[in-house]
């Protein structure tokens, strides 16, 4: 995250906890955090992580959240992006999908990233990253590549 630029939108697909969300919203005037807080129940029911998500944003009015699916979004949204963060369905189609979005709609400079590449359940996201970003960082379980 020291890599972006503080400037210009950025974009969560999948909130969850909030956890992402408040180091996105120290750094960016404008975050706009998309998830429909439906599954993860094998982890906390999505009425508790959403009532979580709240109660760590509700100091953040830089924060808009959008309780939808990412393929619901994208055709809404079409401002620029500094900023994207994917950590939502993890199966290949929606990450590359939001990938390709975010590609679209990149700034100069814009830092597009995400989570569980090489995650042993989520082998979708890494071919959807290594497809369309081949000269992306991976960190862990992080990805990120600044285009």
């Amino acid at each position: 995250m020291d890599a972006c630029r503080a400037t210009g939108n950025a974009v969560e697909f999948g909130g969850w906890q909030g956890s992402s969300t408040e180091r996105i919203a120290r750094r960016f005037a404008t975050v706009l955090v998309v998830d429909a807080w439906q599954l993860g129940e094998e982890f906390l029911p999505a009425a508790a992580a959403y009532a979580v998500f709240c109660d760590r944003m509700a100091h953040r009015p830089n924060v808009a959240r959008f309780r939808a699916w990412a393929h619901e979004f994208m055709p809404v949204y079409d401002g620029p992006l500094a900023f994207l963060h994917v950590d939502h369905d993890h199966g290949y189609d929606a990450t590359r999908d939001a990938i390709r979005w975010g590609l679209d709609r990149a700034l100069p400079g814009a830092v597009l990233a995400g989570h569980d590449y090489g995650h042993p359940d989520y082998p979708g996201v890494a071919g959807a990253v290594d497809e369309l970003l081949p000269g992306r960082t991976v960190e862990g379980v992080v990805w990120w590549q600044r285009v």
